[in-house]
């Protein structure tokens, strides 16, 4: 989700890739948009390999970057919950770029 969503692994990174993966999602959107925010942006400790993070969307680029990511995944002709296994494994050998624009996915930039 990071590699499509073009996110770091810093806190906005986690927030944005959380976002990307809840509304490409056809199941469980709220819930898993809903973790993201306590466990990223409200500081609670929800599972031990990550650590809580706190007030990250106070930060204007980092709220930008939330919403492209909600917009983007929206948009997405992927989800990404679903992505059968063999098509996963054809695409990991593909340019990141060309799998973006299979599956409708726009960087930031």
């Amino acid at each position: 989700m990071h590699l499509l969503s073009e996110n770091n692994t810093d806190f906005p990174g986690e927030l944005g890739a959380n976002a990307f993966t809840a509304a490409s999602s056809k199941h469980a959107k709220y819930q898993i948009l809903i973790w993201g925010l306590l466990q990223f942006n409200l500081g609670y400790s929800l599972v031990v390999v990550a650590h809580p993070g706190k007030d990250q969307l106070q930060n204007e680029n980092s709220f930008e970057n939330y919403c492209h990511c909600i917009l983007n995944g929206s948009k997405s002709l992927l989800d990404v919950l679903d992505w059968e296994l063999p098509q996963l494994i054809e695409d990991l050998k593909t340019d990141i770029s060309v799998i973006r624009k299979k599956y409708n996915i726009t960087p930031l930039s």
